[in-house]
């Protein structure tokens, strides 16, 4: 019994400081105050199942016996703000399971129901925050970005890990992975490579189409067009933490993609005529670029035939994130050209006009505020 209350001792406290911390983030960081009242309850409630035997736990504590004392925690690659809510998210988790088990284990299945229904509460908090993470990643990504895609038959026989990391030095901000005519092997050991580099330079992976291979490699998103997988079912799948894009064609799609609701990102065009795309549909011109400005509230991408000599048409419009393909991967210098891209998107962010997303996101990019209402059902008693 001594080496249970010792499992409950190290976990009670486990629980109750990292939910202390995601308390202290949703009151400092995010001035939330009935997230962190929320969260203030859940830590009070895993504080009160155990105090009557806080002696017991205390008797039993045995800190310099502990064979795990010097194991270090594994993180999942996330650094920053992120790192610190999806951790300790975690952290708290695994806590009450392993509450859960020893105290059913001793007979104290109310006790373990206690746990249980707070696991399940950090569970849904740790969704909301994932989607609401999700959401200012992209928007930062794409206020003033490059977004680069692959495309290995245009880059003078220079393979597409070399290609993407020039591209990310530089300064591209997001790197889609399209690749159609590899074996699925192939695509699989490149694509995890690409998003190795994408990590170490801090720039959004996206893969494009394939769902199972955006999981697989632990990509940050999935961009689909109109045709493939609906995207509530992509949703679905991926999971509340992964960027979901869409390719859209004209104002009706820009809609119904917005009023959706699970779509982080919008691609608008071909604004040009392109080659890249066997498939593509005709130009849909700057006339849509205007449109994307003037009304879509989430982050779009301009796509779609863009070449340095006609990105000024483009961003004097209100773009604020330009992919290219061909202009990038066929580059005989990839890094200058993304630099002078960069440059050219970024002068523009200053003078040109500020899109309607941009004007809704200011506040959140400016002070990392997580509105109330993506982190708490309406109606919700508090735990």
């Amino acid at each position: 019994m001594r080496g249970l209350y010792r499992m409950l001792d190290a976990n009670w406290n486990r629980a109750a400081e990292g939910l202390r911390v995601l308390e202290d983030v949703a009151r400092f960081v995010w001035n939330d105050g009935p997230l962190a009242e929320r969260l203030k309850g859940m830590r009070h409630r895993v504080r009160g199942v155990l105090r009557e035997r806080e002696g017991l736990m205390a008797g039993a504590r045995d800190v310099e016996g502990d064979v795990g004392k010097g194991m270090g925690v594994r993180g999942d690659g996330r650094e920053g703000l992120e790192g610190l809510v999806r951790g300790n998210c975690a952290r708290v988790e695994e806590a009450l399971r392993s509450m859960e088990e020893a105290l059913r284990s001793m007979g104290l299945e109310r006790k373990a129901g206690v746990c249980e229904e707070v696991r399940y509460g950090v569970y849904e908090v740790e969704g909301r925050l994932a989607g609401w993470l999700r959401r200012v990643r992209v928007a930062r990504a794409f206020d003033g970005g490059v977004y680069a895609i692959t495309a290995e038959e245009y880059s003078r026989g220079r393979g597409n890990l070399r290609v993407m990391r020039e591209a990310l030095e530089g300064g591209a901000r997001i790197v889609q992975y399209r690749e159609k005519e590899k074996s699925y092997r192939a695509m699989y050991e490149e694509a995890r490579a690409i998003r190795e580099l994408c990590r170490e330079y801090g720039a959004l992976f996206v893969v494009n189409d394939h769902v199972e291979l955006a999981l697989m490699v632990e990509a940050d998103g999935v961009h689909v067009g109109q045709d493939d997988w609906p995207v509530e079912e992509v949703r679905r799948v991926v999971g509340p933490g992964m960027v979901v894009g869409l390719s859209t064609h004209g104002p009706a799609q820009a809609q119904e993609a917005v009023e959706r609701g699970v779509v982080d990102y919008i691609g608008v065009g071909p604004v040009f005529p392109t080659s890249t795309k066997k498939d593509v549909c005709a130009p849909v011109g700057l006339e849509y670029v205007a449109y994307a400005s003037r009304e879509v509230r989430i982050p779009w991408v301009a796509i779609g035939g863009i070449k340095e000599h006609n990105l000024d048409a483009v961003c004097e419009l209100g773009a604020r994130c330009v992919a290219m393909v061909t202009e990038i991967v066929g580059a005989e210098d990839v890094r200058g050209k993304v630099r002078r891209v960069r440059e050219r998107v970024e002068g523009w962010r200053e003078r040109g006009p500020e899109p309607r997303w941009v004007k809704e996101w200011e506040a959140v990019l400016a002070r990392q505020e997580a509105p109330t209402d993506q982190t708490r059902p309406t109606g919700e008693e508090e735990p």
